[in-house]
């Protein structure tokens, strides 16, 4: 039987917990769908984006993926805003996108995420 270095031991005791500890805080509740986004520099949305879903703690979290790893978690609210950014310093800016939809800003990215827009 081959032994790991202590230090590969280490990383792989580590790596097998993490997934085990986040199984029990969050559950996924459908897989990555894509969604439209507007690119740094795109003058027009393309279907590059993706959302997840998840129930938190804290409530349903979208987390919005853009094509190059770049990501975004968003706690859905419900006092008339959509999202808020669910952790990180940033700030994200909604703006409704017609009548099925908001546009979610956050840094260089608007993405557009599927929303019922209320009178």
């Amino acid at each position: 039987m081959r032994r790991l270095p202590v230090r590969k031991a280490h990383l792989w005791a580590g790596l097998l917990i993490l997934p085990a500890c986040n199984a029990t805080d969050e559950t996924q509740i459908d897989g990555s769908e894509p969604i439209p986004c507007l690119l740094p520099g795109a003058s027009e949305y393309k279907m590059l984006c993706t959302i997840d879903r998840m129930i938190t703690p804290d409530g349903a979290v979208l987390t919005a993926r853009a094509p190059d790893g770049e990501f975004r978690r968003l706690l859905v609210v419900k006092d008339g805003r959509g999202v808020i950014a669910a952790d990180g310093a940033e700030m994200v800016k909604v703006t409704p996108a017609g009548s099925d939809g908001i546009d979610v800003m956050a840094g260089d990215i608007v993405y557009r995420l599927p929303a019922k827009i209320a009178p």
